[in-house]
C-alpha cells in the first residue's frame, strides 16, 4: 500500500506546473524528462533500504507517464486526442498467447508507446546492464495504459527473463483497456468491416 501511494503521488506530480521540483520533494533524483508523442514523462531514481542479502542499498528507477491534460498548451492536444480516439485493435508485433492466439492492442496508444520506448530504452535497458537497479513504471489515465504497453515492448525486445529480473512493478491509475487476446482472422474481418462501413454500434470498436 505504501509503494502504491508513493507511485500515486508521482503520477500526480507529473501534472504539476513544476513537476521536477515536486518530484525532488518526493525524494526523487531526476534522470530525464521529455515529451514524446505529445505525452509528458519523467524518469527518476531513488535509493531503497539495504538488501538483506549483501547489505548494499538498492537503486529504483521510476518512469512516470502523464495522461491527457486538456489544459496543457505545451503539447498538441488535438493530435493526442486523435491518437486516443484511434482505437482500432491491431496485432502486437511479435506477440501471441500460449494458445497461439494474437494479442491486439489500441493502435493510437501503441504508436505512442513505440516512440516512448525508443526514447527511453537507453535509460531502461542499456543503462541497467551491470547494475542491480530495479524499474517501476506507472501513470494515470492514458499514462497508465502507456505504462502497460511499455512493459509489453520491453518484454518483446529484451525477453521474459530481463522483465522478471528488472521490472519491479507497473502501477496504473484509471487506465483505459488497451489489449485483448482473440482470433486474428476474426479480428481483422471485424476491423475491415468497421473501417469500410463505420461502427454499427458500441461493440464494433475494440477500445471505446
Amino acid at each position: 500500500l505504501k509503494a502504491t501511494s508513493k507511485m500515486a503521488s508521482l503520477a500526480a506530480t507529473i501534472y504539476s506546473a513544476t513537476p521536477v521540483e515536486d518530484m525532488l520533494a518526493e525524494r526523487q533524483s531526476i534522470v530525464a524528462t521529455g515529451i514524446t508523442g505529445n505525452v509528458k514523462w519523467a524518469i527518476s531514481d531513488s535509493p531503497v533500504r539495504a538488501s538483506e542479502k549483501d547489505g548494499r542499498p538498492r537503486l529504483v528507477r521510476t518512469v512516470t507517464i502523464r495522461g491527457y491534460d486538456a489544459s496543457d498548451e505545451s503539447v498538441n492536444r488535438t493530435e493526442l486526442f486523435y491518437k486516443v480516439c484511434h482505437a482500432r485493435a491491431v496485432p502486437l508485433e511479435g506477440a501471441s498467447d500460449a494458445d497461439g492466439q494474437t494479442i491486439f492492442v489500441h493502435q493510437g496508444l501503441y504508436e505512442i508507446a513505440k516512440e516512448l520506448y525508443a526514447d527511453m530504452k537507453h535509460y531502461l535497458v542499456d543503462w541497467l546492464y551491470g547494475t542491480d537497479t530495479k524499474v517501476i513504471i506507472g501513470g494515470h489515465s492514458i499514462g497508465g495504459a502507456l505504462s502497460n504497453l511499455l512493459l509489453f515492448l520491453i518484454t518483446l525486445d529484451q525477453g521474459v527473463d530481463f522483465t522478471n529480473e528488472r521490472i519491479q512493478q507497473v502501477y496504473t491509475f484509471g487506465a483505459p483497456p488497451i489489449a485483448v487476446v482473440k482470433d486474428s482472422v476474426a479480428a481483422e474481418k471485424r476491423n475491415k468491416a468497421t473501417k469500410e462501413n463505420g461502427p454499427k454500434n458500441d461493440n464494433d470498436t475494440e477500445f471505446d
